[in-house]
């Protein structure tokens, strides 16, 4: 049985480049799904060090790497459905040597409400995320649909 000591870490050599979104606009395809590869073990390892919820973050990894490559953030807004699912975000955002301090005091937080350069949004059920989204939209000057609207909009079932 392998020993917590017996683990080594995987190469993340792309990762290593990534210090914000821009540095991923020149990537290739292939060189996006090795940085998607390279992060989704990055959160593991973090994770596994610290604690903290796992698949959700896992889960968006390739979509976090797509909304950066195709969108301008900070100045398009990205809200994401939970918190938890900020990791790869803000790894891909400046903080990624700060993540040792994953869940720890005064450290990295799943989604904070302090301002920051490239902030993460998170709601939990739809209603709170179509109020989130309002909130984004109205911080960044677009104007807010009718509150009518956007109560109709909250109370639609989900598409899928």
């Amino acid at each position: 049985m392998a020993q917590a000591s017996d683990y080594v870490p995987v190469p993340k050599p792309l990762l290593d480049t990534v210090n914000f979104p821009m540095d991923i606009k020149g990537m290739s395809i292939a060189d996006l799904k090795q940085l998607s590869y390279e992060l989704r073990w990055e959160t593991i390892e973090q994770v596994s060090r610290t604690g903290g919820h796992l698949s959700s973050s896992l889960g968006v990894t390739e979509l976090t790497v797509a909304l950066h490559y195709v969108f301008n953030a900070p100045d398009d807004k990205i809200v994401w459905d939970v918190a938890h699912q900020c990791y790869p975000h803000k790894m891909l955002t400046g903080r990624r040597s700060r993540f040792p301090t994953l869940r720890q005091w005064n450290g990295v937080r799943p989604c904070s409400r302090a301002p920051r350069l490239f902030p993460c949004a998170g709601a939990g059920m739809l209603c709170a995320r179509a109020a989130r989204c309002m909130q984004v939209c109205a911080h960044a000057g677009v104007r807010q649909a009718s509150s009518r609207r956007a109560r109709n909009a909250a109370r639609r079932p989900s598409q899928q």
